[in-house]
């Protein structure tokens, strides 16, 4: 294929897409909205995988053991813990540093606390990591085992919910994004009927002087790509954009608790997904009437 029919058959479909123009509009604003549902996917995908991994290495079990429990037996309890199948690392936390963390915590209104240090009422604490957060509900019956730990604090249900609601929303985007995408090819399968239609004279004189079916048939998929990838290009600007100021806001919020992928990180990848995406939207669409009606 040289470069002349590559022109040709860009050409050929823009003109074919500008003629019918109110058709052409209405498919781009679909495949906009189709992408678009598709990109916001494919970020809150990404940025949910991406904090959970966070949140998982910040996820930890505390057990409280018994008041007064000496150094050495503390230890020993470090590491009947340290041994359970899945825990990844434990921190010993004393009376006197649980006391001090209160201090801290309450800064200038931390005064109640004084003349504690002689009768302190806090427990030490052992601090659990898991390798895997969903571990965290048999780490914590098996802490619960251990001799002259007195109970065991795990909001494993709390991490449970949080990664329910967001599967859940997950599942209803990708929803919403099939019906976008299947009411994006039918507008554009339309539009290639109404040209192949409007054509059929061009296309039986070419069919008689000889005309191969590429050089027929390419033009029409020339025209389903050019707008979904104008589609695609459209809604890559607004997805980023729109993206690049909640990000911002978002990170400014919640501050070091955890991060989300900036606008710049997701750039490139969002603007490989849209691009494919388009193509293959414009792609798709051109098939069907064309197998249809040109028989091809």
């Amino acid at each position: 294929m040289d470069l002349s029919n590559i022109t040709y058959y860009i050409k050929t479909g823009i003109n074919d897409a500008r003629i019918n123009s109110a058709m052409s509009v209405s498919a781009i604003i679909v495949v906009i909205a189709g992408i678009c549902v598709f990109g916001i996917y494919s970020l809150v995908s990404a940025n949910i995988s991406y904090i959970s991994e966070q949140l998982c290495n910040q996820f930890s079990i505390t057990a409280y053991i018994e008041k007064g429990t000496p150094e050495d037996r503390a230890g020993e309890i470090k590491n009947e813990i340290s041994s359970i199948n899945g825990v990844s690392s434990v921190e010993y936390v004393s009376e006197a540093q649980a006391l001090e963390e209160c201090r801290e915590m309450f800064g200038d209104d931390a005064g109640f606390l004084e003349g504690l240090d002689e009768d302190n009422p806090l427990r030490g604490s052992m601090v659990i990591t898991m390798n895997n957060i969903s571990n965290s509900a048999n780490i914590a019956k098996e802490v619960e085992k251990v001799t002259d730990v007195v109970w065991v604090k795990d909001d494993s249900g709390l991490a449970d919910r949080l990664t329910a609601s967001t599967a859940f929303a997950r599942h209803g985007m990708l929803v919403l994004m099939a019906v976008f995408f299947a009411i994006s090819l039918f507008i554009i399968a339309n539009t290639i009927r109404i040209t192949i239609l409007a054509k059929q004279n061009d296309i039986h004189t070419m069919r008689y002087l000889g005309a191969t079916n590429r050089f027929i048939v390419i033009p029409f998929v020339a025209e389903g790509v050019i707008l979904g990838i104008i589609g695609a290009v459209i809604a890559y600007i607004v997805t980023i954009l729109c993206y690049a100021y909640i990000s911002s806001k978002l990170l400014g919020f919640l501050g070091d608790t955890v991060m989300i992928y900036g606008a710049l990180e997701a750039a490139l990848p969002l603007a490989v997904e849209y691009v494919v995406s388009g193509i293959l939207i414009g792609g798709l669409s051109s098939a069907f009437p064309l197998v249809k009606y040109m028989k091809v």
